[in-house]
């Protein structure tokens, strides 16, 4: 299995685990220590969580 493919599956679980949690998530989640604070910070629409997660995954690889 590849890295993006593992990446891929951790961050669709991530998403899912995160929609019980309400508010907004911010466009630019650079500098926050635990990509935890996602599911305090986004909607509960896996899309949104989805997104919230890759952009922290981003950020530590970039």
């Amino acid at each position: 299995m590849s890295v993006e493919t593992e990446l891929h599956e951790a961050l669709l679980l991530a998403s899912l685990e995160v929609t019980m949690f309400t508010g907004s998530c911010p466009m630019d989640m650079h500098g926050w220590d635990h990509p935890n604070k996602c599911g305090l910070m986004c909607g509960p629409y896996e899309k949104t969580a989805y997104r919230c997660w890759a952009t922290y995954f981003r950020s530590k690889v970039e």
